[in-house]
């Protein structure tokens, strides 16, 4: 065989043992450079590191990982939810309340689980609030206007409720007093309560709630009630509304005087008695 073959085989047998030495030297487990990851797989050359109250690997400048401190510092736990696309990770529960939307709008996000009673209002864990009282319970600012009202920090407002009042509407009087406490007459109006107050029957300058008013309180009732049935006599100035009198033969009606506001009954009798 030619020498210089020779030589090139042995130069070729030298370099291919040197290439094993090389590699069996080389520590194991060593991962290429600009690829080192720590235990939770966190690309370190990157910048990432692991974040374990959002339980993944980021790069603090792209992303806080404080917000999930605020969460479970507070009481809340982590949890992944499905979300409307316009939220981000820890929406405002308390101001959207449930999160989501439609499948095809929605995307994984991390939320704040509060637990029962609570919700995250984007910093911390707080007590729910769904009514007046419950805002102040939990100590928010009360505007003492009237009625007064509530304001949570997100922005949302209470109203207090106020004194429930009595609906008379439709007995026939026209209660325009101001309710000042629990049980007294509703105010009311032409628009509120037509039946009692729009379009008011009068007979000269007295209307028919008035009427009945004057009626109610005269010797009209002291043997009955007044009924339904009215009418203006315009000749003599006199309202006649009929009563609920057993009277044979005789139709009893209270006729109250527009000019003077006197009542007395009229018992409208005919002699004849019914066999």
């Amino acid at each position: 065989m030619d020498k210089k073959i020779i030589h090139l085989v042995i130069v070729l047998i030298v370099a291919l043992v040197l290439l094993v030495v090389l590699v069996s030297m080389r520590p194991q487990g060593e991962k290429p450079i600009g690829g080192d990851k720590d235990e939770h797989g966190c690309l370190i050359a990157a910048g990432y590191s692991w974040c374990e109250p959002k339980q993944k690997c980021l790069r603090t400048w792209e992303e806080p990982c404080e917000e999930g401190n605020a969460c479970t510092d507070s009481g809340g736990t982590i949890e992944k939810a499905m979300c409307c696309k316009s939220a981000g990770d820890f929406p405002n529960l308390c101001l959207i309340g449930a999160c989501g939307c439609g499948p095809a709008d929605s995307h994984e996000v991390d939320i704040c689980n509060c637990g029962e009673g609570k919700c995250w209002d984007g910093e911390a864990c707080v007590v729910m609030v769904n009514s007046f009282g419950e805002c102040v319970a939990a100590g928010y600012p009360v505007m003492e206007s009237y009625p007064r009202q509530c304001r949570t920090p997100d922005g949302r407002t209470f109203i207090e409720e106020v004194a429930i009042c009595e609906d008379r509407c439709g007995d026939g009087f026209c209660d325009d007093m101001v309710c000042l406490g629990e049980g007294c007459p509703c105010a009311e109006t032409p628009e509120s309560c037509p039946e009692d107050c729009a379009g008011e029957e009068t007979c000269g300058e007295m209307s028919i709630s008035e009427a009945i008013d004057i009626a109610t309180n005269s010797d009209c009732t002291a043997d009955g009630s007044l009924l339904d049935t009215h009418f203006c006599n315009e000749n003599t100035r006199t309202w006649w509304i009929d009563l609920d009198i057993e009277q044979p033969g005789c139709a009893p009606a209270c006729v109250i005087n527009v000019d003077t506001g006197e009542a007395e009954i009229n018992w409208r009798c005919t002699g004849l008695i019914a066999p």
